[in-house]
């Protein structure tokens, strides 16, 4: 074997290796469930996703939310919802801690694309607290990384679906 060779198979080695640390299981629900409620007892609860409740969503927010419920936590004014979303070909899982109606924190509990993991760094998920909906449009612009495109956009997706659905318990309470 030439030493050509062996660096191309050594490159691929690398290069793979890359793509595969992106995807991972970087938090589980206890992990989230005490960052989200340190002083507060969360309950959990469900939502259920009713026509009348899908209507309004889709007519807020301009696309549809699938299935019959949706499961959340709830301590004080606090809530932290788990909620995927596909990326290019694959779900991410997320996780949204709301309170004052605005993002307080967000984690990347799964990743298994393989490209884009750099959303579940602090230095990206940071531009998400404070944020707010206004409309159906999150009150400030969210900076993207190169080649996660599609990641970012299901992030932004997904925190304006977390806002939603926190808003929309606060008003059925």
């Amino acid at each position: 074997m030439s030493i050509k060779d062996l660096f191309i198979i050594g490159l691929t080695l690398c290069l793979s290796s890359h793509c595969l640390a992106q995807q991972g299981v970087f938090a589980s629900l206890d992990d989230v469930l005490q960052q989200a409620f340190v002083d507060t007892e969360a309950q959990p609860k469900t939502l259920w996703l009713t026509n009348e409740v899908k209507a309004r969503f889709q007519e807020d927010l301009g696309f549809n939310i699938s299935g019959l419920r949706q499961r959340y936590w709830q301590g004080d004014e606090r809530t932290l919802w788990i909620l995927d979303e596909i990326g290019k070909e694959h779900p991410i899982t997320f996780a949204f801690i709301i309170e004052n109606d605005q993002v307080a924190s967000t984690l990347i509990m799964e990743y298994r694309e393989s490209r884009g993991g750099e959303i579940r760094h602090d230095f990206f998920r940071q531009q998400y607290y404070g944020i707010k909906l206004i409309d159906d449009k999150l009150d400030r612009n969210i900076d993207g990384i190169t080649g996660a495109t599609l990641s970012v956009n299901a992030m932004s997706k997904m925190a304006k679906q977390a806002l939603w659905l926190h808003r929309e318990i606060n008003n059925q309470g």
